[in-house]
């Protein structure tokens, strides 16, 4: 099994969504409303994707400190 680095997964997802916002923004001047109403969508999920994102980084974070302290007790015990 491939061990997944964390920041080069946030890195590959924060360029992902940087084209995706582009193509959104570069398709506003289409006036078909199934596209808008599509580009609506898309710009709602990019901006909740983009928060989930950050908050799992949080998170990971977070959790990285904890383990780390948990072991320094350990060994200090």
């Amino acid at each position: 099994m491939r061990h997944v680095n964390a920041d080069r997964l946030v890195r590959d997802l924060n360029a992902l969504a940087t084209d995706v916002d582009k193509l959104v923004k570069a398709s506003a001047e289409n006036a078909n409303e199934a596209i808008a109403d599509a580009r609506e969508r898309i710009e709602s999920l990019l901006g909740t994707a983009k928060q989930n994102l950050e908050n799992a980084r949080l998170c990971a974070i977070e959790e990285a400190k904890s383990v780390a302290q948990s072991t320094n007790d350990y060994l200090r015990d």
